[in-house]
């Protein structure tokens, strides 16, 4: 007979037994007088015993959450919400909050409602009731990581046989044709299936997260340093594969990116591969369900676009991106480049990269904005997670404000005009700005005014790289100046690289609905 240990937290410890009937649903929900005992039913409907839930546990969840918010610890408290959110979903799942939390035997009895709005809250308070609320987080996050700064999210050999890859785990299809039963159906249906079934969070948990010593006080005693799972390599959006197909994601609470970097040296005028390739992963949190509607919070197809050229910039045909860092890397007093809504931060964060494998290691060398104030925490977090936190700067701005921007360049670069750090950034870069993309084949258009106020005025190396969609309004257009009238710069189009580059073909295999448009001062 099933039996299903009752314990009373609020008495001693003594067990009660009940019976569980077995039923043929999964992740019944059998409500008590005092209390839930959750117990799920496995596929020959045999009852598998699980936790015990109640009132009070439900606080202290939801307490956590909370008290790590307030700590400045969002990521941890995001990582105990979602989880909250599975078991929801999936009575049935193991969870990992008997590590987290004092008791051992708990359950989330919060419905997603009451588990959203205690995260939201949280973070509100945190953000609004303190004007220095990022160097509180950084702080946080600074304390968290033990390895100087250098953690790098690496693909696990152990985890499998190099021969027992196989593409097909990568695509959910043949490159050479669709399989019988998949017939009708699109690339992107067949990439968005494969993604549900094999790597969504809440499908599958399969993520590590370390639990930092200066918090373990509030942490179940024998709580593990690092919760550990299975690999993720087979879920990783990277060129070669369509996973990419899947963004936004908008319910997950992070994406692992597959990323090739490499060395490049000058010679004789031009950039040439040096040295072997070095292949990471970037792990990459959202909000995700957390706060569904919030445009910023999650990584986007162009954004995606545009971290993969600042990663390999020889491979996306922008070397002048190179030139813009190049030409200014001799100076570490003010930063080279800036990020125009930066939203979850990956296109900082893939540059900054790329700035290390180049040997150069400045101090808040890339400044990474957005007007959210939950997207810079966000960017803060990414950063310090894959090892470049020391390298961006993340600023709270809206980059539709005039006078943002020139408080913005005063603060960087003063109202002086110098030879060496110039009075603006030589690489300004962002994607899907949809406020500044708005009818720009007009001379008075807000990009222009915005690119003229921020980009160095003295460098003929510095340039302005961003992605968007190819067509309809947010396609870059870049007008031709008779006589200047507007009052801002004159600026011409480089070059324009399709998001087929990076193998970016559309749920329907047709090409990319992206691209790439490199820009600079016309002289």
């Amino acid at each position: 007979m099933p039996r299903v240990p009752h314990h009373n937290t609020s008495m001693p410890k003594i067990y009660i037994w009940y019976y569980v009937q077995p039923r043929p649903r999964r992740g019944l929900v059998h409500c008590l007088s005092r209390g839930a005992v959750i117990s799920s039913v496995d596929e020959n409907h045999k009852s598998v015993p699980r936790r015990i839930c109640s009132k009070s546990d439900d606080r202290n969840i939801l307490h956590q959450i909370e008290l790590f918010i307030k700590l400045g610890q969002l990521s941890i408290g995001r990582q105990i919400a979602n989880e909250c959110l599975l078991l929801t979903q999936h009575p049935e799942k193991t969870s990992k909050l008997e590590h987290l939390i004092f008791d051992s035997i708990i359950g989330c009895c919060s419905t997603p409602r009451e588990i959203i709005d205690t995260y939201y809250s949280a973070s509100e308070e945190l953000f609004n009731g303190d004007d220095n609320f990022l160097s509180k987080i950084e702080e946080a996050i600074i304390q968290s990581i033990h390895s100087n700064d250098e953690k790098e999210v690496h693909t696990d050999a152990s985890c499998f046989a190099e021969d027992e890859i196989s593409m097909d785990l990568l695509e959910p299809f043949s490159r050479d044709g669709f399989p019988p039963e998949n017939i009708g159906k699109t690339r992107g249906t067949l990439a968005i299936e494969h993604w549900n079934e094999r790597c969504s969070y809440f499908e599958k948990k399969q993520y590590n997260y370390d639990v930092p010593g200066e918090f373990r006080a509030f942490l179940h005693p024998l709580a593990p340093a690092t919760l550990s799972s299975s690999c993720s390599q087979y879920c990783a959006i990277a060129p070669g594969s369509y996973n990419h197909l899947v963004l936004p994601a908008l319910r997950e609470p992070r994406v692992n990116i597959s990323l090739e970097f490499r060395k490049f040296a000058f010679e004789n005028g031009n950039w040439i591969m040096e040295g072997e390739r070095s292949n990471g992963m970037l792990d990459i949190e959202q909000e995700g369900s957390l706060r569904m509607y919030d445009v910023s919070g999650v990584l986007w197809p162009a954004g995606y676009l545009l971290g993969l050229c600042l990663a390999n910039p020889i491979k996306c045909g922008v070397p002048e991106v190179l030139d813009a860092i190049r030409s200014k890397s001799d100076n570490s007093g003010a930063p080279i480049a800036i990020e125009l809504g930066s939203g979850v931060g990956f296109p900082s964060v893939a540059l900054a990269k790329t700035m290390k494998h180049q040997g150069y290691f400045h101090s808040h060398a890339i400044v990474a904005t957005d007007s959210s104030k939950a997207s810079c925490a966000l960017i803060i977090q990414n950063s310090y997670q894959n090892g470049v936190g020391n390298m961006i700067n993340v600023t709270e701005l809206n980059h539709m404000e005039y006078s943002s921007l020139s408080n913005l360049r005063e603060h960087f670069f003063g109202n002086f005009i110098d030879e060496k750090i110039g009075e603006g950034f030589n690489l300004i870069f962002g994607s899907s700005l949809q406020g500044l993309f708005y009818e720009t084949s007009k001379t008075n258009a807000k990009l222009w005014r915005t690119l003229d106020a921020l980009l160095s005025k003295t460098d003929p190396n510095a340039v302005v790289i961003l992605s968007h969609v190819r067509s309809g309004n947010e396609r870059i257009e870049v007008p031709e100046y008779k006589h200047n009238r507007g009052g801002f710069a004159t600026f011409e189009c480089i070059r324009r690289i399709s998001g087929d580059t990076f193998d970016m073909r559309t749920r329907d295999d047709n090409p990319s609905d992206f691209e790439i448009v490199l820009l600079r001062r016309s002289h």
